[in-house]
Parts: structure tokens; sequence; C-alpha cells
């Protein structure tokens, strides 16, 4: 039962076990329709069924965090600065860096990503929040951002942001200066614009700065 927002993984409107689980979610998930149910037994929110698996993990998660940020914020921002640490150290393949969605897309498929940067061509389309990200200074690199949501208010074109979610690919789209180039596809479960103290930009710049040489 999870603490929230009342979802129980085992029962039969989850449509999913907990025994069998693949990175932390159930090896049937997203085979039935899932209902996040509250313990009075309303519903906080229903997922259908769809999509790629990277899609269902990250809409999953997305649904959580945006019932426990209604019940209790402050758990949302312990459970980023967790994640914050096990991308920092993670050596078990579930996360992957940056450069390996440049490198090889297909292979961070499914893997759990963080990113951050500058957001680009922001929008809302049916329910859904897309965007560009540019992880460089000069924005070579740039990932292309699905999030199953509405965004908060704050992350509009040039808003530095953090990205949590799961790598889903590539796609081939067209530079500013008119070439092809393979552009990565993270299917986000949280986006949330970047502290803004003096220090951490600082640090945000310098980390940006470093890419350069990619």
């Amino acid at each position: 039962m999870h603490a929230t927002c009342g979802l129980d993984l085992g029962s039969a409107d989850a449509g999913a076990t907990v025994a069998g689980s693949d990175a932390g979610l159930p090896r049937n998930f997203g085979t039935r329709p899932t209902e996040c149910l509250l313990p009075d037994g309303g519903v906080a929110w229903a997922m259908g069924v769809g999509g790629s698996r990277a899609r269902r993990m990250a809409t999953f998660m997305a649904r959580l965090m945006e019932a426990e940020a209604r019940h209790d914020p402050a758990r949302v921002q312990r459970e980023l600065a967790s994640m914050d640490q096990e991308s920092a150290h993670s050596d078990d393949g579930a996360w992957v860096l940056p450069g390996l969605l440049f490198r090889a897309p297909d292979r961070a498929r499914g893997k759990l990503v963080r990113i951050e940067g500058t957001a680009q061509n922001v929008h809302e389309v049916d329910g859904e929040t897309t965007l560009t990200i540019a992880l460089d200074l000069l924005g070579h690199e740039t990932v292309a951002i699905t999030y199953p949501g509405i965004a908060s208010d704050r992350v509009v074109n040039g808003a530095e942001v953090v990205v949590y979610g799961f790598g889903d690919g590539s796609h081939t789209a067209q530079s500013r200066h008119g070439e092809a180039v393979v552009m990565p596809n993270v299917i986000a479960a949280h986006v949330a614009q970047a502290e803004s103290g003096d220090e951490e930009q600082a640090r945000r710049i310098l980390r940006r700065a470093r890419r350069q040489g990619y």
C-alpha cells in the first residue's frame, strides 16, 4: 500500500503483483489499467495501458509524485534528493550518464536518467508537456523531453530545469544549422526548475562548460 495515495500494487484493481519486480516495478506493469486508490476508497488517478515501457514507468512515477505533492510536498523533496544521490553514485547500471544518451540511446532505453539544462520549445499539448533541454552552453547536446502531465508554471523557455525520467530511444531532428542530428528521447517522471542560488548556479555553469569537450 503506497503510504501517501494508498496505491495497492497487490490488489486486483492495480492489475499488478509485487513479486518478480524489475527495476522496482512489477514485470506485468502496464498490462492492465492501473488505479491509484485512496485510503477512503476514492481514486486519486487512473492510468490506461499503452506506450513504451519507459512511458509506463515514467507515468506511474509521475502520478505517484503528483499525489504526494498534494499531501506531503516535503516528502517529494526528500525523494528527489535521494534520486540525486543515487544518480551521482550508482554503479549498478540502473542510472545512465547523460553522455550515454547521445552515444548509445537504445542502450539507455528504459533506464533511469537525471539531466539538467536550459528548457527550450516548451509546449502543452493534450495534457502533456513537451520540451527540449540543452545540456551544454552552446546547445549542441539537446534532449527531447515528454512529461505525461502539466509541468510547473516555472518550467518555461530559458529556465534552468532538472529532469528525472527514463531513456526512450531517439529520433532524427534538424539542428539550427540545418544538419540532421540524432536527438535522444526521455520520458520524464518529474520536471522542476533548478535551484537558483549563486553557488549552485556557478557549479551548474562549470559542469556545462566542461561538456563542451564532449
